[in-house]
């Protein structure tokens, strides 16, 4: 049981990158080539908040505290996918480039939450 709620969390954390550089790549200008780092760096830092949420999936040893991560995951990956889009290709703005400064650091927040959450449950068990 223990494995499904692991494997279930890796399988959302792939789809949350794939849709997330997809949505970054969308969003790039492609015309000037100098802003290529730049495009790099922002994608380095939309995901470490799955790196984060990736190692918090690895931690626990029962399959309850699996089961909370991969529900944890699930509510934050779903926040962020929907800001994106939302901000990409519902309400477009000349400030939707922000959503990639800001809510990856609020997705880094709720996940690093969710790492303490696992990292002391599965110590304690």
């Amino acid at each position: 049981m223990q494995n499904t709620a692991r494997n279930s969390t890796f399988v959302v954390l792939v789809v949350a990158v794939i849709i997330t550089i997809s949505i970054i790549v969308r969003a790039a200008d492609w015309a000037t080539l100098l802003l290529i780092p730049v495009l790099l760096g922002f994608s380095a830092w939309a995901m470490v908040p799955y790196l984060v949420l990736f190692f918090s999936a690895r931690l626990p040893t029962s399959s309850k505290v699996s089961w909370v991560v991969f529900c944890a995951t699930l509510v934050i990956v779903c926040m962020g996918v929907f800001i994106y889009i939302d901000a990409f290709f519902v309400h477009l703005d000349p400030q939707s480039g922000l959503v990639f400064i800001f809510v990856p650091l609020y997705q880094l927040i709720l996940a690093g939450i969710m790492f303490a959450i696992a990292l002391f449950s599965s110590r304690s068990i």
